[in-house]
């Protein structure tokens, strides 16, 4: 991981907790992830994400990837939830722009 203008840091482990302390050592207070579904549905399931940003596009692919692995959630009362603050157009696509709610599991 590298902020703007600093040094690269790399970390060999996969502990999201890890991660965060060894940046929060650093006094990195924000942290901007971009990855696949392993990456998203590590830092949900350790309820390390306070902010997310969606991307909606009128294309229809069929089935495909998911943007988000199992998060182990069996029941809507259980679920990850998360406020909608923003929604803006972006081309023909939405940016849809959510907060972690202070209901259900995550509250």
């Amino acid at each position: 991981m590298r902020g703007e203008g600093g040094e690269l840091v790399h970390l060999l482990t996969r502990d999201v907790g890890e991660v965060l302390a060894r940046l929060g050592d650093r006094e990195v207070r924000h942290v901007l992830v971009e990855g696949g579904p392993s990456l998203a549905t590590a830092f949900l399931a350790a309820g390390a994400v306070d902010e997310l940003h969606a991307y909606v596009a009128p294309v229809l692919l069929g089935s495909g990837r998911r943007a988000v692995d199992g998060l182990g959630v069996a029941t809507i009362a259980d679920a990850h939830r998360f406020r909608t603050v923003e929604v803006r157009r972006v081309g023909d696509d939405a940016l849809v722009v959510s907060r972690k709610s202070t209901e259900g599991r995550d509250g």
